[in-house]
């Protein structure tokens, strides 16, 4: 099987491994479990910032493959993961032309000897139309990939549905297609496919990641089927393509933030389970709406391996526009330190559920005997904040009342609505970043 990182680009950095493996060891042999390791003091490395959902001509994305690639590395990018629906991006694949003005744009930055067309008689006319060769992420990675600069890595986005009910998984890492999987229930199905990713995990002796997808958007997906999947370790907490009304939330749904809470209280209040992590992504399907939220690891390398370790390890944040310089996640302490920029302003939250928290309502159910609204069941005491700094440097210690403490950070700068929500009067959101959770005591 090919690994992502080919020998030659390896031994480009091996000296630098070299210099750093005794440091960096104990760390390694610790992020090699399946589930995160809460609370791990912070590995050091560098900020690597990657984007984990985006869509090419190899689904239902509008753009190019190599011209996705190429966005997010002129932006500022160190690496993505491609993550096309049901497929990787390999093998032979021939598309029509489709938007004359982006194939010419994609000739015009790889060059005429870099497209490869055929014509062939369409289907139901029998006029001659032209079809292109889609590349594949070996193909084009020769043009981009620089190493300690630029990486992609191959993964899929597993889609599926139960019922009427969306389910959408997103492998990273991956070398091998993994179909949809099926379950009795959303929780079974979400569970089967997370095991698919562990099975050619286990397979490939190599880390996979995989993040549950916009819960809020194709469903939405009860936050009672979420909190029970055993294996679940990462899920979004910000996904900019449905649109930002699935992460606000509404009267019948909870916003993906407090979702996050509902399902770590439950997890480590309730169930034994280790945490979830949140995830920013752009789940782009043209590059024209992308750079809305991605992902910032601290990792010893940029190597896909040592990415997915970090992730694992809680030692990344997700973003929509606030930079950290520095993040310290301890069993006792939870400091977060910020990279401000001119002009702007920060509030730092530390969030949490303390133990004992009230459980009274969960139950409670409509006169038909349906469940009320998520909203209506939760109680507060659910992710509270239990501090808040206005600055751009603050730190946490826990009592040992709590479950978890997690961090968020809210910017003055106004986020930008996309151009056709403008007009719907909806409430003012801003650049934030969110702080991935410490469990306190067990």
């Amino acid at each position: 099987m090919k690994s992502l990182v080919r020998p030659r680009r390896f031994a480009c950095c091996r000296r630098s491994v070299l210099a750093t493996v005794a440091l960096a060891m104990v760390s390694l042999l610790a992020l090699c479990s399946c589930t995160p390791e809460a609370g791990r003091p912070a590995a050091e490395g560098r900020w690597f910032k990657g984007n984990t959902h985006e869509h090419s001509r190899w689904s239902d994305g509008r753009d190019w493959p190599e011209m996705v690639a190429k966005w997010y590395k002129d932006h500022g990018y160190h690496f993505i993961v491609v993550t096309d629906h049901n497929t990787l991006q390999e093998g032979e694949k021939w598309v029509g032309v489709g938007d004359p003005a982006r194939f010419e744009a994609c000739r015009e930055a790889f060059g005429d000897d870099w497209i490869q067309t055929r014509e062939v008689k369409h289907p139901k006319t029998g006029k001659p139309v032209q079809q292109v060769r889609l590349k594949t992420l070996e193909a084009y990675r020769d043009r981009l990939e620089e190493p300690g600069r630029f990486l992609l890595i191959m993964g899929e986005e597993i889609t599926g549905k139960w019922k009427d009910v969306q389910v959408h998984v997103n492998a990273l890492n991956v070398a091998e297609a993994i179909p949809p999987q099926k379950g009795d229930t959303i929780e079974a199905t979400i569970a089967a496919d997370i095991d698919a990713c562990r099975q050619q995990e286990r397979h490939l002796s190599r880390p996979i990641v995989a993040h549950l997808n916009h819960p809020n958007w194709g469903g939405p997906i009860p936050v009672e089927q979420i909190w029970g999947v055993r294996d679940l370790a990462f899920f979004e907490v910000v996904n900019t393509r449905p649109t930002n009304v699935y992460n606000r939330g509404d009267a019948t749904r909870l916003s993906t933030d407090r979702l996050w809470d509902v399902i770590l209280a439950k997890r480590l209040g309730d169930l034994g389970l280790g945490p979830v992590y949140g995830v920013a992504a752009d789940d782009s399907h043209d590059i024209r709406g992308s750079g809305g939220g991605w992902v910032v690891v601290r990792a010893p390398t940029l190597e896909a391996d040592a990415l997915m370790k970090a992730m694992r390890a809680g030692d990344f944040y997700a973003s929509t526009g606030v930079r950290l310089k520095d993040l310290r996640r301890e069993p006792g302490r939870l400091a977060v330190q910020l990279d401000p920029e001119p002009g702007v302003t920060y509030r730092i939250e530390f969030v949490g559920t303390l133990r004992g928290y009230d459980r009274s309502k969960e139950g409670d159910r409509d006169a038909e005997g349906n469940l009320l609204p998520p909203t209506k069941r939760y109680s507060p005491d659910i992710g509270k904040v239990l501090k808040a700094v206005e600055g751009t440097e603050a730190s946490y210690e826990p009592t040992g009342k709590e479950l978890y403490v997690r961090a968020r950070v809210v910017s003055s700068r106004v986020l930008p609505y996309p151009e056709k929500e403008r007009a719907k009067n909806l409430p003012t959101i801003y650049e934030s970043a969110w702080i991935q959770p410490i469990v306190v005591g067990k």
